[in-house]
């Protein structure tokens, strides 16, 4: 309740207390890594690696830790882990949108499209996916497939502001420089710290 609320604090405490009581449970640590991440990456590598341990065959800690790695820049440590979590999972869609996500701070746009592709037929409802393969499309030129897959995503979650930003540069790099500027404030209203 308190994590839901935006009560950081009270979350991190609860989850604390709540170790001390079953320090073997995997999704308080999941949970209390993802809060204390932001502010402190290395404690939330710490909490994931001991849900890693009590559930080796689980891959949301390892993507966890993976993330922590490319949110530091440390990308060549990020694709190894998301890598290795695809060679044991295959089909973990996480993974694939992270690794996906190295490729394209590699400019490895070709490898991370190719990867998206292929996860997009196992998981054909993946927002993040979407959005990330939509970004590609743009990067690529190939702006009538970037509008169709972005406007997928605008029609599951009209929220979504991340969408709302790349739709309008799909517009600017299609010469339409007030539609573009129009879809940037919708982009700016649902998120103004963007």
């Amino acid at each position: 309740i308190y994590k839901r609320n935006g009560n950081t604090a009270k979350a991190v405490s609860e989850y604390k207390k709540a170790l001390k009581i079953k320090p073997g449970w995997e999704e308080c640590l999941l949970n209390l890594g993802d809060l204390t991440r932001k502010e402190n990456p290395d404690e939330a590598i710490r909490l994931f690696n001991r849900a890693k341990e009590l559930a080796p065959e689980s891959s949301e800690a390892r993507c966890r830790i993976g993330e922590i790695y490319f949110d530091k820049g440390e990308t060549d440590q990020a694709e190894i882990i998301f890598s290795k979590i695809l060679t044991d999972s295959p089909l973990y869609t996480p993974a694939a949108v992270n690794l996906a996500s190295v490729y394209y701070s590699q400019n490895k746009l070709t490898d991370a499209e190719k990867l998206l592709r292929e996860h997009q037929e196992n998981d054909p409802e993946n927002s993040e996916l979407r959005l990330l393969l939509g970004n590609i499309l743009l990067e690529t030129g190939k702006y009538n497939e970037a509008f169709t897959t972005i406007r997928w995503v605008l029609d599951r979650n009209e929220n979504e502001s991340r969408a709302w930003f790349a739709m309008a540069r799909q517009f600017s790099l299609s010469g339409k420089k007030d539609r573009a500027l129009n879809t940037f404030r919708r982009g700016l209203k649902i998120d103004p710290d963007a």
